[in-house]
């Protein structure tokens, strides 16, 4: 046809008629070829599993045994002694092709260990007297191929074909002989169950035309007597994507499941998703190999790649059409993307220890080898790709059946995590590249007794703030994959105690841990003397950060030298929490007192509990009697064990004519809110109930006070 279309494409005097007549001249004498090499004449896979029906083969049968040789049934012989043994089956087709598979294993052939495949038998006993052609494999000497012989009465009777691949050796052969209906035969033999073809010889023979019977006789040894194995069927498997390597987020290489003609890879071959569609270039790095190239990086997600028009090497097999996979690709991982969320370290009856994390980005990450643990072990979240969600949530645990026997909805995930302290303990996240992701470590005043720690606010800044957990509100105690439950902090901090630690340094607590920057920048306080003194304030040398609720403020010089006794103002400005709450300017009045040196009488006992009821506690209460003011630091409290105990370590100011009291902790203050104390905790001496001494000595161990 080709011929045809080159002459009429140069000849413009041929008319259609004779066009015509030369075209279907041609195609009848095609015909018979197209026939030919179209048509199997005998084909049988074993798939079923037996040789006794569809197709039925009979000879010595019970010399034969189906097995499976990696999904796919083989003919074997399965004999104990040396003999020959046959099966044949019937078969009346002679023109087209036959193609089967033979595998000497482990020998090599000879002419006491060959096979026979009669490919056209009048007979179905194949050792009878009977006529047709036979492939013969294994012979003496040097030279052994396969050959094709004619068989008249049971004997060779000519040569019809003489293949070239060397089988001396053994092995496993793929072989395709044809005949048309003239008699010509075609040999064609590749290595390998799927070995490449390759046309070996031709010959003409036409003495026998029609058959019974096909078959297979093998001649064995006793040691090769379970060698041989036959397949009539060849089983191509389907070329196929049997692994998608995701390079980076725009390099995808594709492997095929056997080698590919790299000339059928176009880029129009392959179809990405979400409309990312072609990629941009295309290559065969590798036999079996294809790159996908785009121009741009694929933003994370799951993807579906349609697959078409790609062929095997051989020609043998194209990929099925639309073939469809599934791809993951995945963002980078930076730090702050995913953090712990919510922990249940203490469950309540009926419901298991988890962990929740978050992914706080909108990326599509990969868990696969990270870790999840607590300060002893650490657990594999996933050996293989985990896709986790933007802004989704997972809770591991160590048994997803009850949490969604509570929970009806979330994403669990089930770990043989370690077992949490209820106590104290900590929480790790380790990254694939054993990098810390998230950590904190919780203590008994977290809370989460019978109900989860649920996570306020999510910036990563924050895992290891005790501020930033809460119990949980929620009514089954958690909301594990799901969002926290737990109130967050909207209100800005406070400024709770200020003290004159001396008399150029300030000490102010707040009401909650502060934001550290805003705390120690020196520009957001002011002091603001008395109105029309005219008095310039020294400038503030720093603003230290010395506890998460507490600044010292530390001035260049002493402010005591002016206007003592005055009302001053201190101005704060910008002061926020950990959680962005800004306050509005804090104004706090103090006066620079004039301190004097406390002499005995000037400060009294004046009252003390010694045996305090249920929920009370002891006390000691001092009064100054004088107009003067006195710092405690330094000064000391003792009981008849005659042991000093340091009242004050830090600058603590008894103004004139005022009380404070002396307590072992400040439970007091929840009977007397708003009094003055001095918190000693275990300095503070157990007093005697049967009879003690009290005595208050000043920083000079001058004697102010006493009693028994």
């Amino acid at each position: 046809m080709v011929d045809i279309k080159e002459r009429t494409q140069y000849s413009g005097f041929v008319s259609i008629k004779h066009f015509m007549k030369v075209f279907f001249t041609l195609l009848l004498f095609l015909v018979p070829q197209l026939l030919f090499s179209q048509t199997v004449n005998f084909e049988d896979g074993f798939e079923d599993g037996d040789f006794t029906s569809n197709p039925t083969w009979s000879g010595n049968t019970g010399t034969f045994i189906i097995v499976d040789d990696n999904g796919n049934n083989l003919l074997r012989i399965n004999d104990t002694i040396s003999s020959n043994s046959y099966l044949s089956t019937p078969s009346t087709n002679v023109i087209g092709e036959w193609e089967f598979f033979i595998r000497y294993e482990g020998f090599s052939p000879s002419n006491s260990n060959r096979t026979e495949i009669f490919l056209m038998s009048d007979n179905e006993d194949l050792t009878s007297a009977l006529n047709g052609y036979v492939l013969r494999g294994g012979e003496n000497g040097s030279g052994d191929v396969f050959r094709l012989f004619r068989i008249t009465g049971g004997v060779d009777d000519g040569e019809v074909l003489t293949g070239t691949t060397d089988i001396s050796g053994g092995g496993d052969f793929r072989v395709k002989v044809t005949r048309d209906g003239s008699g010509n035969w075609t040999l064609e033999v590749g290595t390998g169950y799927l070995g490449t073809l390759a046309q070996e010889d031709t010959g003409t023979d036409n003495t026998y035309t029609s058959a019974t019977h096909f078959g297979v006789r093998v001649f064995y040894t006793s040691s090769r007597a379970d060698n041989y194995f036959f397949d009539f069927k060849i089983d191509v498997p389907p070329l196929t994507i049997t692994n998608t390597d995701i390079v980076d987020n725009s390099t995808i290489d594709l492997t095929f499941s056997e080698d590919i003609d790299a000339a059928s890879v176009q880029a129009s071959d392959f179809v990405i998703s979400n409309g990312i569609g072609n990629p941009d270039n295309v290559s065969v790095p590798s036999a079996n190999t294809v790159r996908l190239t785009y121009n741009t990086a694929l933003p994370g997600n799951s993807y579906q790649l349609v697959v078409n028009n790609i062929d095997n090497a051989a020609g043998s097999a194209t990929i099925a059409a639309n073939s469809t996979f599934d791809l993951l690709i995945f963002d980078t991982f930076a730090d702050g993307d995913i953090i712990i969320n919510e922990i249940m370290k203490d469950p309540p009856t009926g419901l298991v220890e988890y962990i929740e994390l978050f992914n706080r980005s909108g990326k599509f990450l990969n868990l696969r080898d990270w870790q999840l643990g607590d300060n002893g072990s650490l657990t594999s979240i996933s050996d293989t790709n985990f896709a986790f969600q933007a802004n989704s949530f997972i809770a591991i645990t160590t048994d997803t059946t009850v949490l969604r026997s509570v929970f009806s909805t979330g994403t669990f995930l089930e770990r043989s995590l370690p077992s949490f302290n209820n106590t104290t303990d900590q929480v790790r996240l380790f990254t694939d590249t054993n990098s810390l992701a998230d950590s904190l470590q919780y203590e008994p005043e977290w809370g989460g007794n019978d109900v989860a720690l649920e996570r306020r606010n999510n910036d990563p800044l924050l895992s290891t703030f005790i501020e930033n957990w809460g119990d949980s509100p929620a009514v089954d105690g958690g909301s594990p994959a799901q969002a926290n439950t737990v109130s967050q902090d909207i209100t800005a901090p406070q400024l709770t105690t200020f003290t004159l630690l001396n008399d150029s340094t300030f000490q102010l607590i707040f009401n909650e841990r502060i934001e550290e920057i805003a705390a120690q920048n020196t520009a957001n306080y002011n002091v603001i003397p008395p109105a029309g003194s005219g008095i310039t304030i020294p400038a503030l040398n720093s603003a230290t950060f010395t506890a998460p609720d507490t600044v010292i403020l530390a001035y260049a010089s002493a402010l005591t030298g002016i206007l003592v006794n005055q009302t001053y103002e201190l101005q704060i400005i910008n002061q926020a929490d950990i959680f962005g709450n800004v306050a509005a300017s804090i104004n706090q009045e103090f006066q620079i007192l004039d301190i004097a040196t406390a002499g005995f009488g000037d400060i009294v006992i004046n009252e003390f509990m010694y045996d305090p009821a249920d929920g009370f506690t002891e006390f000691i209460e001092l009064r100054n009697t004088t107009s003067n003011n006195f710092d405690l630091s330094n000064w000391t409290l003792n009981d008849n064990s005659g042991s000093l105990n340091t009242i004050s370590f830090g600058s603590f100011i008894l103004p004139a004519d005022s009380f404070v009291v002396l307590t072992p902790d400040s439970s007091i203050l929840d009977l007397f809110p708003g009094i003055r104390i001095v918190d000693m905790g275990n300095r503070f001496p157990s007093l005697n109930n049967s009879g003690d001494d009290i005595v208050i000595r000043n920083s000079g161990n001058t004697l102010l006070d006493s009693l028994s």
